[in-house]
């Protein structure tokens, strides 16, 4: 990745590379600064410190040709970085810097893409049942309907839910499939989503006459549902796994059925720890200050009336 200083070279070398005319202040400005022999220098100065080593050449038929080298390699013509033809050295030089630079970017954004695409995808958010799909009378003649949502970077967050004759079934994740039977006859198939454009919902579906014993192919899209062939739909299921058939529970829930008593026995600790006064202590049942007869005055012979 550039530093400050490199993404500041980045933009002067962009703007200088403009197929705009010099009318404008700012570019003249720039252009001036950059178009002679001290801009060369002062690119070179730049790009030094981003670890590149400029070498200049003249061609009488082509023009000028500024190369750049990675500074910690030895300098060759299969190790250079990035090498500009122009008219004139300075533009050679800004030519040769700036495609040195965005490969640079390129390369780091490849490489950040490569490292977070498996975790972003791997902490997407899961699916899960909602209601059970509806029993369907003569089990020996339903017809499958199996919706796929591939893995994908764009939405990946966001669950999909997936309806049947308008009756919402399961959230589906990404990289995920499920499976539903259904009876034989006129069937919608649909998903409820967020609209791009307004904070609305919107039911993308699909009709379909379901026949017995047939299988149906369906792959979830940005926005939207598409009838998926035969072959390509096996293939998509062989991607992805299956969608849990647990309904969703949250994850304070969750935790309180992994230790019910945790928090309970957490809440008592915490009152008793608390309290100032000590607990009583129970009492024998044979202590003589529980009687009656022990807390009465005795009577002394001779003082009854």
């Amino acid at each position: 990745m550039l530093d400050h200083r490199g993404r500041l070279l980045r933009a002067a070398l962009g703007f200088a590379g403009l197929s705009r005319p010099s009318y404008d202040r700012s570019l003249w400005a720039l252009r001036t600064w950059l178009d002679s022999w001290r801009g060369i220098g002062h690119v070179a100065v730049g790009m030094a410190r981003q670890g590149y080593d400029l070498q200049l050449a003249r061609d009488d038929e082509r023009g000028w040709r500024a190369t750049f080298y990675a500074s910690v390699i030895e300098h060759s013509p299969t190790s250079a970085t990035s090498i500009g033809w122009e008219r004139t050295p300075w533009h050679a030089a800004q030519r040769a810097a700036w495609e040195a630079l965005k490969k640079r970017v390129t390369t780091a954004t490849r490489a950040l893409m490569t490292v977070s695409l498996p975790l972003l995808l791997a902490g997407c958010a899961s699916g899960y049942l909602i209601a059970a799909p509806p029993t369907v009378p003569d089990p020996t003649r339903a017809a499958t309907v199996i919706i796929v949502r591939p893995a994908t970077l764009i939405g990946a967050a966001v669950t999909k839910t997936i309806r049947i004759d308008g009756v919402e079934l399961y959230e589906l994740g990404v990289g995920e499939h499920v499976s539903i039977r259904v009876a034989p006859g006129e069937r919608i198939i649909s998903l409820k989503v967020w609209d791009t454009l307004f904070p609305t919902r919107v039911y993308p579906s699909e009709t379909i006459q379901a026949e017995a014993g047939r299988t149906y192919y369906f792959r979830v899209m940005v926005g939207g549902l598409a009838r998926a062939a035969d072959g390509e739909g096996q293939d998509l299921v062989k991607e992805t796994k299956p969608v849990s058939q647990q309904p969703f529970v949250p994850p304070r829930a969750r935790a309180r059925q992994r230790r019910p008593h945790t928090w309970l026995n957490a809440q008592r600790r915490s009152l008793t720890s608390s309290s100032t006064c000590p607990r009583p202590r129970p009492r024998p049942a044979s202590c003589a200050c529980n009687s009656r007869s022990a807390t009465a005055s005795p009577t002394k012979p001779g003082n009854g009336r």
